[in-house]
């Protein structure tokens, strides 16, 4: 998995966003962190939020919102697909957050074969007013895989004498 951080600062504040990552159940229902998925099946998007420093709970104090919109790119040509949105509201009594993003099949969002860079875009601020801390960090190079159909037994065309 890709650690890439991004540390979102606005003077005392700063807050440390990273893990962005992809997760799939697999037939057993177990969970884990993939770079490939199944096209065919849900999945979830997660990342981790820290706010560093005494300064952060002046700021939860406020209880502003977390915006985040999850991206992928393919990694050739082709435009951005968003997949979705977390909106969560933040307070004063928890420093780390762990926002997670359901989400449908990778078809459903037109995601193809292939391989896509995942992103978010991260604000924290009130809804309607100026962002007090935001920025994108980088996710995973994912994989989409498209398992072929299970192939039927054809019938013999021999004839019994």
């Amino acid at each position: 998995m890709t650690d890439s951080a991004l540390y979102l600062d606005s003077l005392p504040v700063r807050c440390r966003v990273y893990g962005l990552s992809a997760m799939q159940s697999d037939s057993n229902g177990h969970e884990e962190v993939e770079r490939i998925l199944v096209g065919d099946r849900p999945f979830r998007v997660q990342l981790t939020l820290d706010f560093l420093g005494n300064s952060a709970i002046a700021l939860l104090m406020l209880e502003p919102m977390l915006f985040v919109e999850v991206l992928v790119k393919p990694a050739g040509m082709g435009d951005k697909v968003e997949l979705g949105a977390i909106h969560q509201t933040l307070t004063p009594e928890q420093l780390t957050y762990a926002p997670v993003l359901d989400l449908e099949s990778p078809i459903h969002y037109g995601l193809d074969a292939g391989l896509y860079h995942l992103s978010a875009m991260v604000r924290i601020g009130a809804e309607n007013g100026p962002a007090l801390l935001c920025g994108s960090v980088k996710g995973p190079t994912i994989e989409v895989f498209s398992p072929s159909p299970p192939q039927t037994k054809q019938k013999s065309t021999k004839r019994r004498r």
